[in-house]
């Protein structure tokens, strides 16, 4: 939504409190809500903080940068086999080398795998 209305409305939200209060209940928020995060410039400093430390621990240092699985990163635009690789990475990461992963309690029922999940009919 931010982005939207500054770029695309071309409508500036920076320095704009009434049109950032008007885009948080737009978003679902409660102008209360929204006014009160205004007027306090601390109330998530601490949250910010953690995230860009996180994003630095990820290798950020541009937009855009596309976190998954909160351990893996892709800077920039990239082609679709970069992120192809990436999501692969992920996947993997979870996967047991058999390559099917049953839910808990779901043996011999349910299970996914890199080409998607498969219900035994029964």
């Amino acid at each position: 939504m931010l982005y939207r209305a500054n770029f695309a409305e071309r409508e500036s939200v920076f320095g704009d409190d009434e049109r950032l209060v008007a885009l948080a209940v737009e978003a679902g928020l409660a102008e209360a809500e929204a006014r009160e995060v205004l007027a306090d410039e601390q109330r998530y400093a601490a949250e910010v903080r953690a995230d860009e430390r996180a994003a630095t621990e990820l290798g950020a240092n541009g937009v855009p940068f596309f976190v998954l699985d909160r351990r893996y990163g892709v800077s920039g635009a990239q082609p679709a086999d970069v992120f192809t690789q990436a999501l692969t990475q992920a996947w993997e990461s979870h996967v047991p080398a058999a390559g099917l992963a049953t839910p808990a309690g779901a043996e011999g029922g349910a299970a996914c795998g890199p080409d998607g999940c498969e219900v035994p009919e029964g």
